[in-house]
């Protein structure tokens, strides 16, 4: 899929005006300001700054590093942000995104970004995916959920040991795998990214075996479950060591970076925010930074590694602010907006694929299910705080939208779901009947020609 260029302001202006009036579903009222002032040209370009918002409207426009260009701030200052992420309401914690005008809040330093650009939460569905893309969106987010519950439902009936869940995620995932290019780019993902990995192409059937520890299985049964690759799609190995694929990752985009490759390419990481408390997840953003390597970092937030809390991680708000000490963009985007995931991991490909260097984007969501089918996670947090965020779910959100576009009916979801449900089942049964590996795969592919016992 070829990704749309991002557009200027006044562009994202024109076109979002006549595609609500196109489709007859609101009228946005004229731009409450757009103040855009030119200075000298310095050593790294053409310096500008824009601030764009909207009357009546939560859509804002994010500003992406444009080669020659450098953003040096917006032109007003806007009330303070809390930078508190949870607050303690009757015993149920409730996330806070910073406010609207705080959004989109760029500082420019010696090396590019050294703040943080919000992305918000699009009310609308943005011109730049069409129709279709837009149920495809929603059939991966399904999918996805769907998948994850036949793996908790499985692991309790006792025909498989074990299975992880990433409920909550569907929105990041699906937006994400809407933005890899597949044939060029490389994903390197963690054990909850089932939902990534299907969307670049990874088979259903596939992700069976691999549960079910089928002979026939990618990694002949040996395997960790959800630790699946696929070469041939550009999907590296789930390292059971947590950030331990970060370094493989930079390692790939440095081989990229190179290699010169005649079709520009880039990397996507993905790790939980656990994962930003290990020292290799520095180094790997640090050597990303300074060789300006052309890699995505996409941190899914959902606020628990494990059992721990975010507050107990890190001192700080948000993963992104890190991002600062790496020279590197720091993008906070909304898990649950599906579209704007899609949006801010598409623009940072884009800008790594063309020689702009690192990304960091953390996605903010929440972790709906245990950690993996051997938590219990009433051990470490309230059934109460885990329903005041199933409030916030990304699907039925999407799905609502969809039908307010026109786009979907409540009828036509019911029977994507019902087709997604007959073949989930089909193929899971197809998984389950296929051989285990034989007592002499356990060598298979760790030997070469023939060899003798140590002892």
């Amino acid at each position: 899929m070829q990704i749309r260029p991002t557009c200027t302001a006044a562009y994202i202006h024109y076109r979002l005006r006549s595609l609500l009036a196109a489709k007859n579903i609101y009228t946005p009222s004229p731009p409450a300001r757009i103040n855009a002032s030119s200075r000298d040209r310095s050593a790294s370009g053409l310096s500008f700054s824009v601030f764009f918002a909207f009357q009546n409207s939560s859509l804002f426009g994010a500003l992406v590093p444009i080669k020659g260009l450098s953003v040096t701030g917006l032109a007003t200052e806007t009330e303070a942000v809390s930078h508190e992420l949870r607050q303690e309401q009757g015993g149920v914690r409730t996330f806070h995104q910073p406010p609207l005008s705080a959004r989109g809040r760029l500082r420019y330093g010696e090396r590019g970004y050294t703040g943080m650009n919000t992305l918000s939460p699009s009310p609308f569905l943005p011109y730049s995916l069409s129709d279709d893309d837009l149920r495809e969106l929603l059939r991966r987010m399904l999918l996805h959920r769907q998948i994850d519950t036949r793996g908790f439902q499985l692991n309790r009936q006792g025909r498989i040991p074990f299975a992880l869940g990433g409920e909550g995620h569907e929105a990041i995932q699906a937006g994400a795998s809407l933005a890899f290019r597949r044939g060029s780019d490389i994903l390197v993902p963690y054990y909850r990214d089932i939902g990534l990995a299907l969307g670049i192409g990874f088979p259903m059937i596939d992700a069976f075996t691999a549960l079910f520890a089928k002979r026939t299985d990618r990694c002949g049964g040996r395997q960790f479950p959800s630790h699946f690759s696929h070469r041939e799609i550009g999907l590296v190995s789930v390292s059971s060591i947590i950030t331990g694929h970060c370094s493989h990752a930079v390692g790939i985009a440095f081989a990229m970076a190179h290699r010169r490759q005649q079709d520009p390419a880039a990397v996507l990481c993905s790790f939980g925010d656990g994962a930003t408390s290990q020292g290799e997840w520095h180094e790997s953003l640090n050597f990303a930074g300074i060789h300006r390597l052309p890699i995505v970092f996409l941190c899914q937030n959902n606020g628990w590694a494990i059992s721990v809390p975010l507050e107990r991680q890190m001192p700080i708000a948000n993963v992104a602010d890190r991002a600062a000490g790496y020279g590197m963009p720091g993008v906070i985007v909304d898990g649950f907006d599906v579209v704007a995931v899609y949006e801010a991991v598409g623009e940072a490909l884009n800008r790594a694929r063309n020689g702009g260097g690192p990304t960091l984007i953390e996605a903010k969501c929440y972790r709906f299910l245990s950690h993996t089918t051997d938590d219990d996670d009433r051990t470490y947090r309230s059934r109460a705080e885990v329903e005041a965020q199933r409030l916030r779910d990304p699907i039925p959100r999407f799905e609502r939208e969809l039908i307010a576009r026109r786009l979907l009916t409540a009828e036509h979801i019911d029977a994507m779901k019902a087709a997604l449900w007959e073949e989930i089942d089909a193929t899971l049964e197809e998984a389950a009947g296929m051989p285990p590996p034989e007592a002499a795969d356990l060598v298979r592919n760790v030997y070469e020609g023939s060899h003798e016992p140590w002892i």
